[in-house]
């Protein structure tokens, strides 16, 4: 689906609405801000933010707003969200666990530790305040370990749209899912972030929840 068409449908579905918040939630390393990056070309031009294979490398919500369509007196502006890795307090030990490994020191990992847990906070706090939640899990691990069942949980009980994007699609090598899928009773989009793979499938996902 091209993006001009995409914005354009949500251009007449949101007429009363001036503002689409869009938040990408999932586990540290899951390839949220290599998403983000992509959509942010896409809708603005360009990127939002550094890919690192760090565990919790974003640690503060990042944003982008930006003008993405308008017809005659009508303008839709996109609030893009990438935010800090989700954590529950065992896996943030076991990345401070892996941090002193690395050689980090303690000083450097309590600080980075902290600085997770507030992210983290932020936003918990963040989601309420969202059109549509993007949450993105690595399809190579297993679902249930990224934190997913509590946050979907979560944003059912608040009626948040919710599209479920399952990334790194090109790092499968055998029979990768073409085919629609179900996770938690949520429709499951298998994408590549990094190459594209499944964007238009991805689009019409984000348009059939707004719409």
């Amino acid at each position: 689906m091209p993006i001009r068409r995409f914005f354009g449908w949500l251009s007449r579905i949101l007429s009363k609405k001036k503002k689409l918040k869009v938040g990408l939630v999932g586990a540290p390393n899951s390839g949220k801000t290599t998403l983000a990056n992509r959509l942010s070309m896409e809708w603005c031009g360009e990127e939002m933010g550094e890919v690192s294979s760090l565990p919790h490398e974003t640690r503060v919500v990042q944003s982008k707003k930006c003008v993405t369509a308008r017809s005659g007196d009508y303008t839709l502006v996109v609030e893009l969200f990438d935010t800090p890795g989700l954590s529950t307090h065992e896996d943030l030990w076991d990345y401070y666990k892996y941090f002193l490994e690395l050689g980090w020191g303690k000083d450097k990992a309590d600080k980075r530790i902290d600085e997770a847990r507030r992210g983290i906070s932020h936003t918990m706090e963040l989601l309420g305040d969202l059109d549509v939640i993007v949450l993105v899990i690595d399809l190579h691990k297993d679902p249930g370990k990224q934190v997913c069942d509590i946050l979907i949980d979560l944003l059912d009980k608040r009626g948040i749209p919710l599209i479920i994007a399952a990334n790194k699609i090109d790092l499968i090598e055998d029979n990768p899912p073409t085919e629609e899928y179900t996770f938690l009773g949520h429709p499951v989009v298998p994408i590549s972030a990094l190459h594209g793979t499944n964007m238009d499938w991805f689009y019409r996902e984000v348009y059939r929840h707004l719409k």
